[in-house]
């Protein structure tokens, strides 16, 4: 539904999406849809179609947006210059850089329901609740705690992961500066959670918000319009929340005009 990336976003509406922001590479000009789910990197982005099947736009210096032969996909999601997609027999795919063994995916993986990918790291999470992890390890981002076991959602920033776990709080792991260790008091369980390049965002059961790490840009100042939320997207330094009335709201950088939805 929306998605965020270096300095540009996309949301989709009415099965197309709309892109705002940063264009050097193209990677605002999508394609002709119906889209139902979109992801954002450093300087592409990928649209997944309703008949199951990939597009990708923007730069492809790595071959990131080269879609290789797939069966019907029903999950994306892209690190800076790698993809992943998952299938609906729970089967990973990747492509892209593989410079920190990003696209070498664990032999031992299986049964996956949800995938995540950061800039140099991927993230796979398991039917039994297990969270696998693989690429860049230089900040411990790949390194799941012990007590993940029982995960219910992932997410992965440039060097850090996340994880909900069944009871609604999260854990996190990888950098830790910026305060991306700590996190806050949750009113609520958590239901999603996002990452951008140094920041973490979470959607609480409520429809609230929860953001923290670095907030140089405002980016993990949650607006107080951001209420009955139902979606969250985190770029590199920008946020963005779907609430319940489809109505976008952004905050975090502007540099580009990636927070100016139309």
């Amino acid at each position: 539904m929306i998605a965020g990336g270096l300095a540009h976003s996309l949301v989709i509406r009415a099965g197309e999406v709309v892109g705002v922001g940063s264009n050097a590479y193209g990677q605002i000009t999508a394609p002709a849809g119906p889209f139902v789910a979109v992801a954002a990197a450093q300087h592409h982005s990928l649209g997944l179609k309703a008949d199951g099947t990939i597009v990708g736009w923007g730069r492809n210096n790595s071959n990131q947006i080269t879609i290789p032969t797939l069966p019907i996909i029903s999950n994306i999601a892209t690190g800076r210059d790698h993809t992943l997609a998952l299938d609906q027999d729970g089967i990973v795919y990747a492509w892209g850089l593989n410079t920190s063994n990003q696209i070498s995916i664990p032999a031992s993986l299986s049964s996956v329901t949800a995938i995540a990918a950061g800039s140099m790291h991927s993230l796979a999470l398991q039917s039994d609740g297990s969270v696998v992890a693989w690429g860049d390890n230089t900040l411990g981002q790949v390194t799941v705690p012990a007590l993940v076991a029982d995960a219910v959602a992932i997410a992965a920033g440039s060097n850090h992961s996340l994880a909900i776990l069944a009871n609604g709080t999260i854990v996190t792991w990888g950098n830790s500066a910026f305060g991306l260790a700590t996190i806050p008091h949750l009113r609520d369980s958590a239901i999603a959670v996002a990452a951008g390049a140094n920041h973490s965002l979470a959607l609480l059961a409520d429809g609230s918000v929860v953001a923290w790490g670095n907030n140089s840009a405002g980016q993990s100042t949650v607006p107080a319009t951001v209420v009955n939320a139902v979606a969250i997207a985190a770029g590199a330094n920008h946020s963005l929340a779907v609430l319940a009335d489809g109505s976008v709201v952004a905050w975090g950088s502007n540099s580009a005009g990636q927070i100016t939805i139309p």
